[in-house]
């Protein structure tokens, strides 16, 4: 699974110190859960797309407990989406049969005229590697100033409440 995890550094200090934690819990769970749908939803947006399953598979996981402390974002159990994400170095040969279906599905052909064979891709593949194209780490860097927004308005609301 490709994904990242977005934790507030300094909370879990806080949350020993807080009298009332439940004044936390709507408000940073709040956040969390905007955050989740603000860096996936760009995620998506980042995502190359050939049948679209790895856009479809992109999600969030917000922390259980209360109040939340994490929230991850990544994708369900795609085999592929770490090598897409990551890149795929040199020496390392990809999986014969998903090749091949891509080729079909693209109709890709040969310099002969001929159908190309998968062959060739997979060897250029291992041979080469791929480039990474980090979809969920750039979908939470262009999204870094939103975050912001969502924790210092859940500070707002929690401020508001301590403070009736």
């Amino acid at each position: 699974m490709a994904d990242v995890t977005f934790q507030i550094e300094g909370l879990e200090g806080i949350l020993r110190r807080a009298d009332n934690q439940h004044l936390l819990s709507g408000p940073l769970r709040k956040a969390f859960e905007k955050v989740g749908f603000t860096v996936a939803g760009r995620a998506k947006e980042l995502a190359p797309v050939d049948r679209g399953q790895l856009r479809a598979g992109i999600g969030h996981l917000v922390d259980p407990g209360d109040p939340a402390q994490w929230v991850e974002i990544g994708t369900r159990n795609l085999p592929y989406a770490r090598a897409i994400h990551e890149g795929r170095p040199p020496g390392i040969w990809p999986p014969y049969e998903p090749i091949a279906a891509w080729v079909r599905r693209k109709g890709l052909m040969g310099g002969d005229g001929q159908p190309l064979d998968p062959f060739v891709v997979q060897r250029a593949i291992a041979l080469k590697g791929t480039k990474a194209r980090p979809f969920l780490t750039d979908a939470l860097q262009d999204t870094e100033g939103r975050i912001q927004g969502f924790f210092d308005q859940a500070a707002k609301e929690i401020e508001t409440q301590w403070l009736t």
